[in-house]
């Protein structure tokens, strides 16, 4: 038997509010509120780009998902500045 864990993660950049889910071997990746186009790599990395509210440009978005004992890490960064995620649901 496979036990999935759901959690969620939510930090700020910009004003813009930014959402990582992690449901079992499913997740998606909100920005305020609305679903973004994410290309996944090896070993939980995940990259998306997009044009945020009150910004010049593309943003490009890195995102990591690191597995521990009974814990997930979620660690963000836009143009290479590291965003201070929050946990907000783990069940």
């Amino acid at each position: 038997m496979i036990i999935f864990t759901k959690t969620v993660w939510r930090g700020e950049f910009l004003g813009n509010v930014i959402e990582i889910y992690n449901i079992g071997d499913n997740g998606k990746t909100l920005i305020n509120g609305k679903p973004q186009k994410v290309k996944y790599g090896w070993f939980g990395k995940s990259s998306f780009e997009s044009k945020l509210p009150k910004s010049i440009g593309i943003t490009k978005f890195d995102a990591k998902l690191t597995a521990g004992w009974r814990k997930v890490k979620c660690s963000v960064f836009a143009n290479g500045k590291q965003i201070e995620m929050e946990e907000v649901e783990n069940h």
